[in-house]
């Protein structure tokens, strides 16, 4: 099942995500599997056609043959997962497909330690077979979280989908006209707001700190590509129209 969380970040503006369930990410995690287990076979084929011959993998209590597939399975099964979710924020094409993301359980995007833990700790959650603890693991935990995301500090959300281009030169009446691609919460909307209300009877260097961390946090909770994000105090007074 899934629920939404509601994230106080450092700056203390609160966010609110929808976790993705324990469905969505099975079906995600098998969808991986299936490119793995083809990446495993096109390495193996590789490696006869180039020559090499695995006879005596199973005679041998241990051969370079065994190292060799060992590092093949590793690089597979683990490295297949935080290479994805580096290059892509967070998300593998299983997540993609399912529309799902990996982020700090801060709401903040995916950092490089947190996966390297969580996908180390991918091998915890596969014991005894297929991710048994860490199904259980996902059933106990209110944010269907496995042991991998308690050590990396992450959480798997929903991803919001139909984004339109971000675009300041919008006006209201456009706006009204546009499907809410932003929804807020009543929170959030407040928070904005009172923001917008304030900004200008604040010193310019404190409106420009301000504008910069709030509306990051906005612009990481909707995925704003880094290239679009201009005009801080533009976006937020977006994000107020697309609320009303």
């Amino acid at each position: 099942m899934d629920h939404r969380v509601k994230i106080i970040t450092p700056e203390s503006v609160q966010l609110s995500f929808e976790t993705a369930g324990i469905g969505s990410r099975f079906i995600a995690l098998l969808l991986d599997t299936l490119i793995q287990i083809g990446i495993v076979l096109i390495a193996l084929f590789g490696m006869m056609a180039a020559g090499i011959s695995f006879e005596g993998i199973f005679t041998s209590a241990f051969s370079w043959y065994t190292a060799v597939l060992i590092i093949v399975l590793f690089m597979t099964f683990v490295g297949y997962f935080f290479f994805f979710e580096m290059i892509f924020r967070g998300q593998t094409p299983g997540k993609k497909v399912m529309k799902i993301r990996v982020i700090k359980s801060n709401g903040q995007p995916l950092t490089f330690t947190g996966n390297i833990l969580r996908n180390i700790f991918r091998l915890a959650d596969m014991f005894p077979g297929f991710y048994g603890i860490g199904i259980i693991v996902m059933f106990i935990s209110p944010q269907s979280k496995r042991i991998g995301d308690y050590v990396g500090g992450t959480i798997v959300v929903k991803e919001y989908t139909h984004k339109v281009p971000f675009n300041i030169g919008h006006t209201a009446k456009e706006a009204e006209q546009t499907v809410n691609m932003y929804p807020l919460s009543d929170e959030e909307y407040r928070l904005i707001k009172s923001f917008l209300e304030r900004k200008d009877q604040l010193l310019p260097e404190k409106r420009m700190q301000l504008a910069y961390k709030l509306s990051n946090q906005f612009f990481d909770k909707f995925f704003i590509p880094q290239e679009e994000r201009k005009d801080g105090e533009a976006f937020l007074a977006k994000l107020l129209r697309m609320n009303e």
